[in-house]
């Protein structure tokens, strides 16, 4: 399972620094086949994903999806929405078991402001 200091958005904290990241980090475990988010939902963070595979599907008007990208350890997904506090342009769904980390977009912006 991948760690923390692993995923690329924080490759450059060390320490005290990633020590305090993990204080916001609530690690979820998902079964084959769960949805994580749906598409359309209201996003109130974003997810790291420490184990398994993920597939992000959009679904088309004419009621047919299209797999957007398949993310695995070390992969973030959902941190487009932490800026426009918006929804979930997308549904993620897992492919086997899975382990997320999920940060809250109120927490992760309070880590910013103390950690610049």
């Amino acid at each position: 399972m991948v760690e923390l200091k692993d995923f690329r958005i924080f490759s450059d904290l060390k320490g005290k620094e990633l020590d305090k990241l993990q204080e916001a980090v609530r690690k979820i475990n998902y079964g084959r086949g769960e949805i994580i988010f749906q598409e359309g939902a209201p996003a109130f963070g974003f997810y790291l994903i420490f184990e398994g595979m993920v597939k992000l599907v959009k679904r088309s008007m004419r009621a047919k999806s299209q797999i957007l990208k398949i993310v695995g350890p070390g992969e973030t997904i959902g941190e487009t929405t932490l800026f426009d506090k918006g929804s979930h342009n997308a549904y993620a769904k897992t492919l086997d078991p899975v382990t997320v980390g999920f940060i809250e977009r109120g927490d992760f912006f309070y880590f910013l402001e103390r950690h610049p």
